[in-house]
């Protein structure tokens, strides 16, 4: 009789172990994936140059560092949807026109960043040159820009690198896009001492 009890205790303690632990987890992931509320927010601003004579939309690529490892979003005059294209054709960009300040927190990721592959669109398949600045603050407000990148370029497309916590310390510093590291890189080669002894090599082995 004891040894039933028992038998019928450890079960229901592994039980209770078990729902409590499912129950657990469950709001540790919803905790983690809601806290972009609570943190710094993260905004952006897309102004088109005079190029552009049809309506288009700015279609972002956003490369995260862990799951979901990456998403599709359509910037437009409604702002931004997690989509490969605007819901509404009639909230499609022109040139000359801005997006107002948009709250991209959600495709920022605070805790590892992400990169932000972005290019122009007619529609999804047709990539257009790229012409617009992209302003990047820490509130819906002129006064609380951080960056402003300018791009004109054919393909038209730049990333834009997003660090971890980027808001916080030196990290602001590390905010950057393609064409600033590539530039970087180039200037970090230029300067190492290269060898100047032996010849160049004619064929090579691939």
């Amino acid at each position: 009789m004891i040894s039933l009890i028992t038998k019928q205790f450890m079960f229901f303690h592994q039980r209770s172990f078990r729902i409590c632990f499912c129950v657990g987890f469950i709001l540790c992931c919803a905790i983690y994936f809601t806290r972009v509320g609570y943190g710094s927010q993260t905004y952006l601003k897309v102004t088109l140059g005079d190029t552009y004579k049809g309506p288009v939309y700015i279609e972002i690529f956003a490369d995260h560092f862990h799951a979901p490892w990456y998403e599709h979003y359509s910037i437009s005059k409604d702002g931004l949807e997690k989509s490969l294209t605007p819901s509404k054709m009639d909230s499609y960009l022109k040139g000359g026109e801005s997006t107002g300040w948009i709250n991209i927190s959600n495709m920022v990721y605070q805790d590892s960043g992400a990169l932000l592959l972005t290019t122009v669109r007619e529609n999804y398949p047709t990539i257009l040159p790229l012409d617009a600045k992209f302003e990047i603050a820490t509130a819906p407000s002129d006064k609380a820009i951080v960056k402003t990148i300018t791009r004109k370029a054919d393909p038209g497309c730049i990333t834009i690198v997003f660090p971890p916590d980027w808001t916080k310390g030196k990290n602001v510093t590390l905010l950057t896009d393609d064409l600033s590291m590539a530039n970087a890189t180039g200037k970090i080669a230029d300067k190492h001492q290269w060898s100047s002894f032996g010849k160049s090599p004619k064929i090579f082995p691939f």
